[in-house]
C-alpha cells in the first residue's frame, strides 16, 4: 500500500473546494451590498462594523477602493447606503461606496442607482448585479 498515492488521490478529490473558493472573488464579484438604515434594529456602531468587515474581506481578496471609497466607516457618521464590488474596465477588482440620498433610500432605489453606475464603470456593464442586504450577508457569511 502506497500511502503517498492514497493521500494524493484524496487531495485531488477535494480540488473542488479550492476551485469554488468559498467567499472568494467570484462569490463577492458584482454584489451590491445595501445598508438599510430604516431597519428596526439599525445601530450606527454595528452597521459601521459590518461595513468594515465587508471592506476587509474585499481587500483580502484583492479588491481596491475606488473613488476614495472609505475602507473604514465612522460609526458616528454612518451615511453609507451601499458598497458595490465589481471588475472595472481595466479588469481591476474594485469596490465603491454609495452615500445616502433620495435616490438610495430604499433597496429598490439603491439597486437602480447601482445599475446606472455600473453601465459606465463595470466590465460587464452591470448585467450580473446582485443586490443583497449587507447586514444579513455579513451575519450569515463573515
Amino acid at each position: 500500500m502506497d500511502i503517498r498515492k492514497i493521500i494524493r488521490e484524496e487531495l485531488d478529490d477535494l480540488q473542488w473546494i479550492r476551485d469554488t473558493e468559498p467567499l472568494g472573488v467570484d462569490f463577492m464579484l458584482n454584489k451590491a451590498f445595501y445598508f438599510d438604515t430604516g431597519r428596526e434594529d439599525f445601530d450606527d456602531d454595528i452597521y459601521a462594523g459590518h461595513y468594515n468587515k465587508l471592506t476587509k474581506r474585499l481587500i483580502n481578496l484583492g479588491f481596491g477602493s475606488k473613488y476614495s471609497s472609505p475602507i473604514e466607516a465612522n460609526p458616528f457618521d454612518f451615511s453609507i447606503a451601499g458598497l458595490y464590488a465589481f471588475r472595472d474596465h481595466d479588469e481591476d477588482l474594485v469596490f465603491v461606496y454609495t452615500g445616502i440620498d433620495e435616490d438610495t433610500e430604499t433597496i429598490e432605489g439603491y439597486g437602480e442607482h447601482i445599475k446606472e453606475f455600473a453601465l459606465g464603470e463595470s466590465e460587464d456593464r452591470g448585467r450580473n448585479i446582485e443586490v443583497v442586504d449587507a447586514i444579513d450577508f455579513v451575519q450569515t457569511y463573515l
